[in-house]
């Protein structure tokens, strides 16, 4: 087993095991200083817009294999802001279908 195979697996399990521990403490790469005690806090205005922009990448990719890029890592708040993002686009689709059908 050639070694330096082992330890670049290794060190992407690492990765992946403090990217989880990150997410689930929920503290931010952006914002270190988070301990969870700022849950409620909003993201800046560029990273909801760099959201907006995944989100309408992914509604508009038809391969059964896309997937949703949250811009550099999965945290608390860009899920809620992701999950507000399809909420907007929904409601505004319906109040569109609504003035057609009036």
């Amino acid at each position: 087993v050639d070694p330096e195979l082992v330890i670049q697996r290794l060190r992407a399990e690492v990765k992946r095991l403090r990217d989880e521990v990150a997410f689930l403490s929920g503290k931010d790469d952006e914002d270190s200083s988070n301990d969870g005690e700022e849950e409620n806090a909003t993201l800046p205005q560029h990273a909801i817009g760099e959201l907006t922009e995944a989100v309408d990448k992914y509604i508009h990719d038809q391969s059964k294999d896309s997937h949703l890029d949250f811009c550099r890592g999965i945290t608390l708040q860009k899920i809620k802001a992701v999950h507000q993002i399809f909420k907007d686009i929904i409601l505004s689709g319906r109040k569109v279908n609504n003035r057609n059908d009036g």
